[in-house]
């Protein structure tokens, strides 16, 4: 079996239907390769005010647990927003299904209150809380949302909005009991030169 577990590419259109899709859990750094390109409006967003995602992951559960992962942004005081669905029965994204939606970040005045809805965030089996955290710091939020519980051939999608913008130095970790199906074969490690990809481009590479 071919797989591409070590490098993806994504140009030009950061929605959903052009997601860069992951076959294995584990670290990933997420990054432009030359010039980075705006994000574009996506109105299928029904998560944050401002529709736009600036990139998206997609992947296939191979066996069935439980799914987590932290995003780790570039600075510690960076506001990261996330969305996460479940794709429709055919695998896509016309009728997608909201699961969980972060939207914690910053009180406007006051960093200090809201360091801890700062920095990493994500999923996790120790957080309670199932569906949202709404925007701002109020007390309990910390940007962290319970993991989810998947089953086999289920596919998934995440959005990924960098609220400061100090894009193109995010990485990501997944974790959990769930396999996708590069966690279950051999998979041929395949690598590329970043300097080799196009200039209007993000890149996927392993930690």
């Amino acid at each position: 079996m071919l797989c591409l577990p070590f490098l993806a590419v994504c140009q030009q259109l950061y929605t959903c239907e052009n997601a860069i899709e992951i076959c294995s859990k584990g670290a990933f750094k997420i990054k432009y390769t030359r010039d980075r390109i705006e994000a574009i409006p996506d109105n299928k967003i029904d998560c944050w005010t401002e529709k736009i995602a600036h990139f998206w992951l997609t992947w296939t559960i191979e066996e069935a647990g439980d799914l987590s992962f932290t995003i780790f942004p570039k600075y510690l005081d960076d506001d990261i927003d996330f969305a996460v669905y479940k794709l429709d029965d055919k695998g896509g994204c016309g009728q997608k299904t909201l699961l969980r939606c972060m939207q914690s970040g910053m009180y406007i005045g006051d960093l200090a209150g809201s360091l801890r809805c700062l920095g990493p965030t994500g999923l996790t089996t120790a957080e309670k809380d199932t569906y949202i955290e709404d925007s701002g710091c109020p007390y309990g939020n910390n940007a962290f949302l319970s993991a989810l519980q998947c089953q086999k051939g289920e596919r998934y999608a995440l959005a990924i909005h960098d609220f400061d913008k100090n894009l193109g130095n995010l990485s990501i970790a997944f974790y959990g009991s769930a396999m996708l199906s590069c966690d279950t074969v051999n998979c041929l490690e395949l690598t590329t030169s970043i300097k080799y990809l196009p200039k209007k481009a993000i890149a996927v590479f392993p930690v």
